[in-house]
Order: structure tokens, then C-alpha cells, then sequence
């Protein structure tokens, strides 16, 4: 006799209650927590996306306090080097003088007033010492 093909037999799982209700809920969850997620990261890039606008701008200003700077410090340069200005540096600085000038210094008056504040004020300070015998 010949021997006949058994005969697989299905299996079937058996059937979760609720099954479509599980894996809509499970999906759902999945979709929302997406957008949380994008959300939060659109955030985070916003947030530091204006954090180097305004650093931008910091640096801008201080690009152009620092070219002015430049400019000021340039013309100053140029000014030094000229003749006029060398002679005025030496005769402020050194009292120089050409030949057939005379150079005059002018003292500050002697004030008397500072000297009698200090005076008084050591003498209240003696008379304070006095009074309490030390």
C-alpha cells in the first residue's frame, strides 16, 4: 500500500480579544510620541538657532567698534609721523626749545590755606588726645 501525505493542518492562533483595538491604541501611541519627539527637537533648534542670531550680532557690533578702532589708531599714526607733531612731543616732553628761545616754567603758588588746614586739623586731634587724657 502506498502510504498517503498526512495532511498539515493549520494552526491557528488563538484570537486575542481585542486585537484591533490593541494595535490601533499601539500605533497611535507610536505616531504621537513621533511628533513629541520632532516637536522637541524643533524646539531645542529654534531655541539655539537664535542663540547664534543674537551671538551674531554681538560680534558684528564688536567688528565694527573694533574696524573704528583701527581707523582711529591708523589716522593717529599717520599723525605722529608727521614733523609738527614730533616737534610738539619733544618740547612738551623733554622742554626742548630752538635755537634764540627762552623756556619759561611757571610754578603753582605756594598756598598757605593747605598748610593751615593741616595745621587745625592737628590741632583738633591733639585737643580730642587732651580731653581724654591719653
Amino acid at each position: 500500500m502506498i502510504a498517503r501525505p498526512k495532511k498539515f493542518k493549520k494552526r491557528t492562533c488563538p484570537k486575542i480579544p481585542y486585537q484591533g483595538i490593541f494595535l490601533k491604541i499601539t500605533l497611535g501611541l507610536v505616531i504621537i510620541l513621533g511628533i513629541i519627539a520632532l516637536t522637541s527637537s524643533n524646539l531645542r533648534l529654534k531655541q539655539k538657532r537664535l542663540s547664534l542670531e543674537t551671538r551674531s550680532e554681538a560680534l558684528k557690533k564688536e567688528i565694527e567698534a573694533l574696524e573704528k578702532k583701527n581707523t582711529d589708531l591708523q589716522a593717529q599714526i599717520s599723525q605722529t609721523s608727521s614733523e609738527s607733531f614730533l616737534e610738539k612731543e619733544a618740547r612738551e616732553r623733554f622742554n626742548l626749545k630752538k635755537p634764540g628761545e627762552q623756556v619759561v616754567t611757571i610754578l603753582p603758588p605756594e598756598s598757605g590755606e593747605e598748610k593751615k588746614i593741616g595745621e587745625s586739623s592737628k590741632n583738633l586731634w591733639r585737643q580730642f588726645l587732651e580731653k581724654f587724657g591719653l
